[in-house]
């Protein structure tokens, strides 16, 4: 089977000169075209079928041979911007440079003219144009690879065709080679297969020569596809001769490259695969061949590295290299040109157009415009300044409104916590006035302390002026203060109540200790502390303080915490129970202390062991 190919392939390949001497048909039946249309052009005798058709076949002609620039001057010299066409001649002139473009590369600009062109020819209602139309759109979403979209669009042609029952041998070959493609693309190789064996039943029938080796690659493609490659190596050979017999060089060059690659991806046959690249080369050079080279010197850079023959392989990656390089900058140029002709082709119908307008009612159409533009910008601007003024105002007042809501807040808490602090010491006048009532025999140092703690009542008292009179703002400046200072009025404070129990107070004291907080707001967290210390303690025990900068500790041995209190020991809602002496409170001490420092980064940590005691820290948050 081997030799079979190899002698097929060196039949096609040594007497493709003669087919090439076919050229002289191609050029006589293009310019035997290019002559009817220009009679046509000067007779003006341009809006009939006949002219059409001859534009269409020509510009597919010029595409099939890869001479675009030809095909791009012709249709730009009918200047389909003119207007002077009907809707189904534009439609044709339309969809024509859209598939122009498509083979250009220039995407955008196709796309552009596609729609145009759709939008044309549902208006002129003709069945065969609106089949023609969705087959090339649908090959245009192909290439960009929106399959989803080419799908609908050839099942629409395929829909157009099934109803129609009748069109051009040609179109119907178009149709069916293209959904063989799609199918091939969306995975679906049987039906690929189906309808690539229809196109070719009718390429076959009328001799179509060109679209049957477009049809014979497409199911050779498919079957390399399905790793088949014997019967798709005998696809691409049958293509290959069609394409010779149709006298498309770059057709057979095509297919033939098809077959390199089937035999370099499965791996065998790679000498013929290395021949074939050799001869595409060759025929591209000696002939001319518009077909781009880059590909085939990647082959051969490929094959020379299979072989370690390093200085062939730097040559045909140099040679790749540069015409990769060409190639780009040829496809920049083209669409440079072409946008520049779109250009200047819309810039003289634009200027044309304005000389056929009157001058003076242009002038006054411009003054009206001006004046509408200046009322609608001045409009503008005026809702630009409302619009700004609600938002800045708008975000001042919930900047306000939640300003508002913390200073309320706080406010609660510390009123809250003096509150708290004021009850203690209310609570230890009461146990001073019935110790007036019932220690006759030491009236004066009852008094005494009376009078102190008087003090210390009037002191809470003006601390809670100062705070009422500081809640105008609220600060959280976080101002140092002397650990030990605040300490030991804290500890003068409660004097009464460690006596009472007889608790020994222990303090462990680093040097000149202090901690970033304002005095009042130490205290307040200090005495709570201290007052809750001695609170839960026995008669007779101890209390060890201990203090380094920003950091506060202290621990008792009294009566510990139950563990189910310790995860809400600084809630709003719990519920204080009773000291060692029955001492009552209203358990929202812990909970506003808490609070207040957080307000100043600090935070409230707390332990209870039975051998260790009870210990509550003031540090910083980390």
């Amino acid at each position: 089977m081997t030799i079979f190919y190899k002698l097929i392939f060196l039949l096609v390949f040594c007497f493709s000169s003669v087919f090439v001497a076919r050229g002289n048909d191609y050029e006589k039946e293009i310019a035997q075209l290019k002559l009817q249309i220009n009679q046509q052009i000067k007779k003006k005798d341009l809006h009939n079928a006949k002219f059409l058709n001859s534009v269409s076949e020509i510009v597919n002609k010029y595409i099939l041979n890869s001479q675009l620039d030809e095909a791009n001057i012709l249709i730009d010299r009918l200047n389909i911007e003119t207007g002077e066409w009907n809707n189904y001649e534009k439609g044709v002139l339309y969809l024509n440079k859209a598939i122009l473009l498509k083979y250009y590369g220039a995407n955008a600009m196709a796309k552009k003219y596609f729609l145009v062109a759709e939008e044309l020819i549902y208006k002129t209602k003709n069945k065969q144009l609106l089949l023609w139309y969705f087959i090339e759109i649908a090959d245009f979403d192909r290439k960009l690879a929106n399959f989803d979209a080419a799908e609908r669009e050839i099942f629409t042609a395929l829909s157009i065709f099934n109803k129609q029952g009748s069109t051009s041998i040609d179109l119907q070959i178009h149709l069916f080679n293209r959904l063989a493609a799609i199918f091939n693309e969306i995975d679906k190789k049987q039906k690929s297969i189906y309808y690539s064996k229809k196109a070719i039943a009718l390429a076959e029938k009328y001799h179509k020569f060109n679209d049957l080796g477009v049809s014979y690659t497409e199911i050779g493609f498919t079957y390399k596809n399905l790793y088949e490659k014997d019967t798709a190596e005998y696809y691409y050979l049958k293509a290959a001769n069609c394409f010779l017999r149709a006298n498309c060089l770059r057709g057979f060059a095509h297919a033939e490259y098809n077959r390199c690659i089937l035999y370099y991806h499965n791996g065998y046959k790679l000498n013929e695969a290395k021949q074939i690249a050799l001869n595409i080369e060759n025929m591209v050079i000696t002939q001319k061949v518009d077909y781009p080279l880059d590909a085939i010197h990647q082959l051969l850079c490929e094959d020379a590295k299979i072989h370690h023959n390093l200085p062939l392989q730097l040559k045909y990656l140099e040679l790749y290299h540069n015409e990769n390089l060409n190639s780009t900058k040829k496809q920049e140029k083209s669409s440079i040109l072409l946008i520049e002709k779109e250009f200047f082709s819309k810039k003289l119908a634009i200027e044309k157009e304005k000389l056929k307008d009157n001058f003076e009612n242009s002038i006054e159409k411009l003054r009206f415009m001006n004046h509408i533009n200046f009322l609608m910008i001045v409009s503008l601007i005026f809702l630009i300044i409302i619009i700004g003024t609600i938002v800045f105002f708008g975000v001042k007042t919930r900047k306000l409104n939640k300003q508002l809501l913390l200073q309320d807040s706080f406010n609660k808490r510390m009123m809250t916590v003096i509150s708290h602090d004021l009850k203690g010491s209310l609570y230890l006048l009461s146990v001073l006035g019935n110790k007036v009532s019932s220690q006759v025999d030491l009236p004066n140092e009852t008094l005494k302390q009376l009078n102190h703690q008087i003090q210390i009542s009037n002191e809470v008292l003006d601390s809670l002026l100062n705070w009422l009179k500081s809640c105008a703002t609220l600060n959280t400046e976080q101002n140092s203060s002397n650990l030990e200072t605040v300490w030991e009025i804290t500890k003068t404070e409660q004097t009464i109540k460690i006596s009472e129990k007889n608790i020994e107070i222990i303090t462990e004291v680093s040097d000149n200790p202090t901690m970033e907080l304002p005095s009042n707001i130490l205290n307040i967290a200090i005495r709570n502390l201290l007052s809750n210390a001695i609170k839960y303690s026995y008669d007779h025990s101890s209390i060890v303080v201990r203090m380094s900068d920003n950091v506060f500790q202290i621990q008792d041995f009294g009566i510990g915490i139950e563990a189910d209190r310790m995860n809400k020991l600084f809630a709003s809602d719990i519920i204080s129970t009773n000291g060692t002496f029955d001492e009552t409170g209203l358990g929202i001490g812990l909970y506003m202390a808490y609070n207040l420092l957080l307000e100043y980064n600090f935070k409230i940590f707390v332990t209870c062991d039975t051998e260790e005691g009870t210990t509550f820290t003031i540090t910083k948050k980390k």
